[in-house]
């Protein structure tokens, strides 16, 4: 029990401290930098890069542990000239570890169709079409293979006809694989049964008729014309029998609750100058507010249990972890994020009214028909460090003496004012906060 309680613990510290680290980060903006959950707040955390260009498929797998996703490579002989031909990659992302795994690389020539998980698992099937023959005779043949993700593998496991299509069974972790003659029975330990026939017409309807599902998952049905008779397969024996009535459908159910979170990809225009670019950019979404993740992407992805977000940019594949904290907690660390900032501006301006009135007679700015920022730019180069959002910088002095100050220690030269108090700098350089009521 004390190691839990010590378990639990750390893991507040490390979300408390991701929340400040990952808020001091962030430029200043008007924008919410979390999104506002109730009594939580789900802070963006910093990307990761999970596959390198270019991007083709991308899946979370049902339990939102994994991603698995497949790119495609060039394969160079030498930098001056063109890629000779495109190459397959399998990448596995495991969210939990925060690691990404190569797991297979493909033969150029050779095309690995998308990967589809099967439900209540951690194993994904794909269909590969492998080039056989030689330069003068090219042949291609057709497998089957299981991602096993937990373990970051991609076997082989069948050889199928040209031609053949995978069922994917919505209740149970099982898919069909259907030919022209057979059906075989594909489970998510990798093993594949050994193929039923079927009549001819019940194959074709396997392969591209509607099916529903018995609630197990070891029945298929189907009509063979619509508003005919049904059927029903039973994947255990192959047997196949008239229906009364079909099973009612259902939708899947989800092994992980709905997140009250979305994610959305929105069109927007950006400038430099006269030039106009056209992109489109990440939202993280809850009921009230949003935040951006990313502001040129190409697709993006929640994953099932709503801790982390997959996006495509620049052609690669990146996931940002999404913490969620006590929406106080985070409340309190913005607030003290940002008044790290305003403390770190003020030191700045500080420094810069040191450097003039040494350049000017030990004299400060005046104050009076002077804009006074513009005088401290040459010493600062930051015009964002005085409009920082919901702050105002205001200037006391007018060109007094520094030696006509007795304490300067003690005498304010400016202040720059803040929703909750404001940070004073002072004739000497140094800088404070004060609270509303004025107490530092």
């Amino acid at each position: 029990m004390r190691v839990l309680r010590w378990t639990v613990a750390l893991v507040g510290v490390w979300a408390s401290g991701l929340v400040l680290w990952t808020l001091a980060q962030q430029p200043p903006a008007s924008r919410v930098e979390a999104v506002l959950l109730g009594s939580q707040a789900v802070v963006v955390a910093p990307r990761q890069m999970v596959a390198p260009p270019q991007v083709q498929f991308a899946e979370w797998s049902p339990s939102g542990r994994y991603l698995v996703a497949v790119c495609m490579q060039a394969r160079w002989r030498n930098w001056q000239s063109p890629p000779e031909e495109l190459g397959w990659v399998v990448y596995v992302w495991d969210n939990t570890r925060q690691q990404t795994k190569q797991v297979a690389k493909g033969n150029p020539g050779d095309h690995l169709d998308s990967f589809h998980w099967l439900p209540r698992s951690e194993t994904a099937v794909a269909l590969l079409r492998q080039r056989v023959g030689g330069a003068d005779e090219e042949r291609f043949r057709w497998v089957l293979v299981v991602l096993n993700a937990a373990q970051g593998s991609l076997k082989t496991v069948a050889v199928v006809p040209e031609g053949t299509a995978i069922r994917y069974n919505p209740n149970a972790p099982m898919a069909m694989l259907v030919d022209g003659e057979t059906v075989r029975v594909v489970r998510a330990d990798g093993t594949v049964s050994a193929p039923l026939p079927l009549p001819e017409e019940a194959a074709r309807t396997l392969s591209i008729g509607h099916l529903r599902w018995s609630r197990d998952g070891w029945q298929a049905f189907w009509q063979s014309t619509p508003g005919g008779e049904w059927h029903v397969l039973d994947l255990r024996t192959g047997a196949i029998a008239r229906a009364s009535a079909p099973p009612e459908e259902r939708e899947p159910v989800d092994e992980q609750p709905k997140p009250a979170l979305s994610v959305r990809v929105m069109a927007q225009s950006v400038g430099a100058g006269e030039y106009r670019a056209s992109t489109k950019a990440l939202w993280l979404e809850g009921e009230k507010s949003r935040t951006l993740v990313c502001a040129d992407v190409d697709s993006a992805q929640l994953s099932p249990r709503g801790d982390a977000v997959f996006y495509v940019s620049q052609g690669a594949g990146f996931v940002a972890p999404l913490v969620r904290v006590p929406r106080e907690a985070y409340e309190q660390a913005r607030r003290e994020a940002i008044r790290q900032t305003i403390m770190s501006n003020a030191k700045q301006i500080g420094l810069a009214l040191m450097m003039y009135i040494q350049d000017y007679d030990e004299t400060f700015p005046p104050g009076s028909g002077v804009d006074v920022q513009s005088l401290l730019m040459p010493y600062l180069k930051n015009e964002a460090i005085f409009n920082f959002p919901g702050t105002t910088f205001v200037y006391l002095m007018d060109a007094q003496s520094l030696q006509s100050i007795d304490r300067p220690a003690e005498t304010m030269v400016a202040y720059i004012q803040a929703p909750e108090g404001r940070v004073v700098i002072w004739a000497d350089g140094h800088v404070t906060w004060q609270d509303e009521q004025g107490r530092e």
